[in-house]
């Protein structure tokens, strides 16, 4: 029987793909952006906060190359009805990069952001390769204005706009090394000898905010194999795929699901989990946060659970003298475990390995 959540996402994606064969007369000039910066995604529903980071993105971009800006973008994705470019397949996005005339296409996401007490920003990003459709490039990034603090309390930022500027230069810091390290259609190589793996989006376990949070976590997921150099499957790819198998979550990874992601995605591992808990105290001027995440890998063929990890942190775990060491902001709390829990994936899997060989 056809699946007519999957019909009506293939029938999307070629009107998409033949709105996009159409010309778009205006937008650039010949040779004038290699990079195409795309509307910022605001998820948390402040228009002046996703403006104040466009403008911190363009400032920062145009120094070192020339770019496509986002209000010359939107209007187009809009007419032709283009919401989420993360969740656009491949071919739609090889289709949208030819036309807008660019090599590489950055995409940006604003995940948290407060406004009261001290401001706090979480913001995420892809780059996409035209040749490709795909992601090549995720990073992420939580700040606080505490973050800036120096001795005797000076230096501590108290307003979001002033925020901006350093944590756009944190998320764009690896940016330009990977656009160098590889030809734009090679594969990124495995630093750890693990498989290829296939993030499917985590869960949020919370009363308030759970899909914003779960996205979150998925992109500090992300953003963290990259840093690992963990080959993944671009999360777009493995989105259409999901899309089609029409699974919401991770206990719905069906034995179909598992063999689409194997044999359409090239995967031979999946990894997700859950946010058991995501919460802020103390007060607005010094917030404490609390977030406890889990994560599982899956084998695809066999469809066993080779590893597990969970970690809980609050942000004043681990503070020293005058406050050295605390964590304000949930966003860079998120980062921080999924750092830890893959640091251990890779420890542990990497003693599995030399403990399987034996002696010499």
């Amino acid at each position: 029987m056809t699946n007519p959540m999957s019909h009506r996402a293939s029938v999307s994606a070629i009107a998409i793909a033949i709105h996009l064969s159409l010309p778009l007369a205006g937008l650039c000039q010949e040779g004038e952006a290699t990079l195409a910066l795309l509307p910022v995604q605001n998820r948390v529903g402040d228009v002046g906060v996703a403006e104040l980071i466009e403008r911190s993105l363009l400032e920062h971009l145009r120094q070192s190359r020339a770019v496509l800006e986002p209000q010359k973008i939107r209007p187009w994705l809009r007419r032709h009805r283009i919401r989420s470019v993360n969740d656009a397949p491949p071919p739609v996005m090889r289709q949208l990069g030819r036309q807008l005339d660019s090599d590489v296409m950055l995409s940006v996401i604003v995940h948290e952001a407060i406004l009261t007490g001290t401001p706090r920003l979480s913001l995420s990003a892809r780059g996409m390769r035209t040749t490709t459709g795909e992601v090549f490039w995720s990073a992420f990034v939580g700040t606080s204005g505490l973050d800036h603090r120096k001795l005797l309390g000076l230096g501590v930022l108290h307003e979001i706009e002033a925020l901006c500027n350093p944590t756009v230069e944190a998320l764009m810091a690896s940016l330009d090394t990977a656009l160098l390290e590889a030809a734009p259609d090679a594969p990124p190589p495995s630093a750890n000898g693990l498989g290829r793996i296939a993030v499917v989006p985590l869960t949020g376990y919370i009363r308030v905010d759970a899909s914003i949070v779960a996205e979150t976590a998925t992109a500090a997921l992300h953003s963290t194999l990259f840093d690992l150099g963990i080959p993944t499957i671009s999360p777009n790819r493995v989105a259409e795929i999901l899309r089609h198998q029409r699974v919401r979550r991770w206990g719905e990874l069906s034995p179909a699901a598992r063999e689409a992601l194997s044999s359409e995605g090239q995967a031979e591992l999946a990894i997700t989990g859950s946010v058991e808990a995501h919460e802020t105290g103390g007060g607005a001027e010094e917030p404490n946060p609390r977030v406890s995440v889990a994560l599982r890998l899956l084998d695809l063929e066999t469809g066993k659970i080779v590893w597990t990890g969970a970690l809980e942190l609050s942000g004043w775990d681990r503070a020293g003298v005058f406050r050295v060491g605390r964590i304000f902001s949930a966003g860079t709390l998120l980062k921080k475990e999924t750092d830890d829990l893959l640091r251990d994936l890779v420890r542990q899997l990497s003693r599995s390995e030399t403990s399987s060989k034996g002696p010499r």
